[in-house]
């Protein structure tokens, strides 16, 4: 697979002046050089976010003209899908398959053989939707000739000045696996939302238990008023269990940071028998959830701390991903928990896969380290910096479990996001599925709180209610 992009590793001035400070540890990886980030300007081979501008020289990825524009959604409505009337261009099943296989991950052929009667991906016409605030453009241009990668243990990131980046991709033009990763932990998220982050277990039968999490989320490093580069807090959130019953009442405050060596994730919990608010011992890398079928860090594909694994770059390649996948979110009366999920995987014929490029980065575990996951493999979409896809290796490094997702602007406030992610493991035949909120009131991207809204205190508040 070949990449445009060029590799460097030299060490930049900064970093030499950072170390002689003892500010960072001597290993980097440099900020790009003027004329490489004149690449993402008007005009340049590259995208405001760092992808290949053009579309590729068959015609099945177009050139990316600015994406969806801005588009006021009212509180309360869902968004409505601007390709709605887009028809399958192609569908793979088990039996066609092989024909694509340079353009399907891994994870989607082993769906493939498992589930050849039932499993098939729907082919649409690529459309590059991605779009984000003109001020964070000028953020990632400005990131691309001052933001490092420093130390090798845990991937923390500095600017010209020494603080933590403040908005827009910190990486757009990558040198380092961890880099890719890092621009999806600090993608563009809004500066706050509500929304239900439902989650349901789906046994091999098909039955399912849908576990309602409530949200309240707080995104501080891509604020657009009142950005810091004093701290390394990225994002508080708070989330209230709903149902089942058993587990109805259950509040957990988190507090994730882009530096988990200096500043690490925190979180608290609130129990509703004892009434009590505790710190929660481990939040973070493969302690599990889902009734065991994923990991804390796997949400998003990946998310937190990425100082377990060592990250290699395989390249930039065309794979067919799930994207636009707004029939997703629609309302209940148009779409149904119950039209979505079935046995062994989700209702396929709802899912709209494209052809786009995408980073391939590799994950193996550091030998000094432990994780439940010895290697993955992400797909992470060259527009968004969003996880699309994901294969997860098991200690016999066999293929264990296979990641999909369906990548959507919420164009009210230039959003990518992902409306479903499922993680389907093989071995069992039982997945877990995340963004069922069709009944359910649709995000809120106007809420917003400071700081200070965000303590242990506001569990207890939330909890004697």
């Amino acid at each position: 697979m070949n990449d445009p992009t060029p590799i460097s590793n030299k060490c930049s001035f900064l970093c030499l002046v950072l170390i002689c400070f003892g500010l960072i540890v001597p290993w980097s990886h440099a900020k790009v050089p003027q004329n490489q980030a004149d690449r993402l300007l008007p005009g340049g081979d590259l995208t405001p976010s760092g992808a290949v501008r053009a579309g590729n020289a068959e015609g099945t990825i177009p050139e990316w003209t600015g994406g969806l524009p801005l588009k006021v959604v009212p509180v309360g409505d869902r968004h409505d899908n601007p390709f709605k009337d887009d028809k399958p261009l192609f569908t793979i099943t088990a039996d066609n398959h092989g024909a694509y296989t340079d353009k399907l991950t891994d994870g989607m052929k082993a769906m493939f053989r498992k589930y050849p009667d039932t499993f098939r991906m729907h082919v649409y016409p690529t459309r590059r939707s991605f779009s984000m605030p003109e001020k964070l453009y000028a953020e990632t241009y400005r990131n691309a000739t001052e933001v490092i990668l420093v130390n090798h243990d845990n991937y923390s990131m500095r600017n010209e000045s020494g603080g933590y980046p403040t908005g827009g991709y910190p990486f757009p033009i990558p040198q380092h696996g961890a880099e890719v990763v890092l621009n999806q932990s600090m993608r563009w998220i809004s500066d706050g939302e509500i929304y239900y982050a439902n989650q349901a277990v789906v046994e091999t039968d098909g039955s399912y238990v849908v576990n309602v999490q409530y949200r309240e989320f707080a995104r501080f490093k891509s604020n657009l008023d009142f950005p810091s580069s004093d701290t390394p807090i990225t994002t508080r959130a708070i989330q209230r269990v709903e149902a089942p019953p058993r587990l109805a009442g259950q509040l957990t405050l988190s507090v994730a940071s882009m530096d988990p060596l200096n500043e690490p994730n925190r979180a608290w919990t609130y129990n509703p028998g004892q009434r009590r608010v505790r710190r929660a011992p481990e939040y973070s890398y493969d302690a599990p959830t889902a009734d065991g079928l994923m990991t804390r860090d796997q949400t998003d594909g990946f998310n937190g701390a990425l100082d377990r694994y060592d990250w290699r770059i395989v390249g930039r390649k065309e794979m067919f991903i799930g994207y636009n996948g707004y029939v997703f979110q629609e309302d209940q009366a148009v779409v149904r928990e119950e039209d979505i999920i079935q046995a062994g995987h989700i209702n396929q014929d709802l899912a709209r896969y494209e052809l786009h490029r995408v980073w391939v980065v590799e994950a193996t575990v550091k030998p000094s380290e432990r994780h439940l996951y010895p290697k993955r493999v992400l797909y992470i979409d060259e527009d968004s910096w969003l996880n699309a896809a994901s294969d997860i290796y098991d200690n016999q490094g066999q293929l264990w479990r296979v990641q999909d997702s369906a990548i959507t602007n919420l164009y009210t406030c230039l959003t990518m996001t992902t409306t479903f992610q499922a993680n389907y493991d093989l071995a069992s035949g039982r997945y877990a599925i995340e963004g069922l909120d069709n009944k359910y009131p649709p995000r809120d991207t106007t809420f917003y709180q400071p700081a200070e809204y965000w303590t242990p205190q506001r569990l207890r508040t939330m909890g004697i209610r």
